[in-house]
């Protein structure tokens, strides 16, 4: 889980912050810097899922975009391609969704080499893979929220991850079911390649618009 972060905060304006209730995805996603909040913590994810596996991990620049319900499987790629998503809900002072998401023959190497086996080994995901898929996505996000939480004096944990193997088309709607309300879902993307083979992550997370 995220650490708790107490007393001063690196950014100097933690308590003011807490004090009024002020989200902040504002002050997360209002700067595009390569040296920003947000480039910093897709980094850190993208950092321990390296940890995790013992590969090298390289997270594209995040980009920010919003797209109707509608269009998101449109943009995401094929709705009856197999895939996995990982996903969680986040809380606190940063309520919102992040999602991994990879081709399920990505996945089931992603097992292979989170569990120490050879790569091929694994042919569906049972329980065991699940687990530690579902590790990967705790990693990560917690990764993700402790950079984030540098700005703020509160912890922020998201709600246990859930794997999903399904149609592209379902997993999104997931999302989209999450958010009934809202006619656009702003998105912050990142892709994440492992190592120099083929294995592909997309990393979406997905602020809540009431907080912007």
């Amino acid at each position: 889980m995220p650490r708790s972060m107490h007393g001063s905060s690196r950014y100097g304006f933690g308590s003011k912050i807490m004090s009024e209730h002020t989200s902040l995805w504002p002050l997360v996603i209002a700067d595009a810097r390569p040296d920003s909040t947000l480039a910093l913590a897709i980094r850190q994810a993208a950092g321990g899922l390296a940890q995790m596996i013992g590969q090298p991990v390289a997270a594209s620049v995040p980009r920010l975009f919003a797209l109707s319900v509608g269009d998101m499987a449109d943009y995401a790629g094929d709705p009856e391609a197999e895939m996995v998503g990982i996903y969680l809900l986040l809380g606190d002072d940063l309520s919102g969704q992040a999602i991994l998401t990879l081709p399920l023959a990505d996945a089931l190497l992603l097992s292979d080499a989170l569990l120490g086996e050879r790569s091929g080994t694994t042919h569906d995901l049972g329980d065991v893979e699940r687990s530690a898929l579902c590790e990967v996505g705790n990693l990560m996000i917690a990764s993700f929220l402790n950079e984030v939480a540098l700005i703020s004096e509160a912890p922020l944990r998201p709600s246990p991850p859930a794997v999903m193997a399904d149609m592209l088309g379902a997993i999104l709607e997931v999302l989209a079911s999450a958010a009934p309300l809202q006619e656009k879902l702003l998105i912050i993307e990142s892709e994440l390649a492992i190592g120099e083979g083929p294995l592909r992550l997309r990393f979406w997370v997905l602020p809540e618009h009431a907080q912007l």
